[in-house]
């Protein structure tokens, strides 16, 4: 029997599939989907709990005025809590993906991220083999933020992959 009414929004927050449901077949997708926060029923309360308090740790908001709110990556900067991206010391207005983008990789500068983590985490999971986008998205960002949009030196596209932020 499938997941019902407060348990299904646990199953699709958190990735937990009923005892019930074809286990075998969705366990290897549900792992690459959800990692960590895969959990078949049943399972002990005390997990669920541990990793409810870890994916909050994960997702907590940044306060506006903390020293982790502002990012700078050479001539890039970002203030997460007021939303401010600078680069070269001008004030650069982004859209709202744009914005989300941007913050993405400069959070996780130096890293390589998949086209698929960047849309799933900038547009949702229903975008997450649309990498058209992206490369729209990618080159608004160059335009804006790149010294030479042509010749980027902080958004490097990592070919067949997807993207990085190069941190200096």
């Amino acid at each position: 029997m499938p997941c019902q009414g407060a348990q299904r929004s646990t199953c699709r927050k958190f990735g937990c599939k009923c005892a019930s449901e074809r286990r075998n077949e969705l366990s290897s997708y549900a792992h690459r989907r959800y990692g960590c926060y895969y959990l078949t029923k049943p399972f002990a309360n005390a997990e669920l709990l541990a990793r409810i308090r870890v994916w909050l740790r994960q997702t907590a908001r940044v306060a506006p005025d903390s020293d982790e709110s502002l990012i700078e990556v050479g001539e890039l900067r970002i203030d997460l809590g007021r939303r401010l991206v600078w680069a070269a010391g001008r004030e650069v207005h982004l859209t709202p993906i744009e914005y989300k983008l941007f913050a993405t990789l400069m959070r996780n500068s130096g890293r390589v991220l998949t086209h698929r983590q960047l849309l799933e985490m900038t547009r949702g999971p229903r975008y997450g083999s649309e990498t058209q986008y992206l490369r729209v998205y990618m080159g608004q960002l160059r335009r804006k933020l790149e010294p030479d949009a042509t010749l980027p030196r902080y958004l490097l596209t990592e070919p067949g992959v997807g993207y990085r932020l190069r941190a200096e």
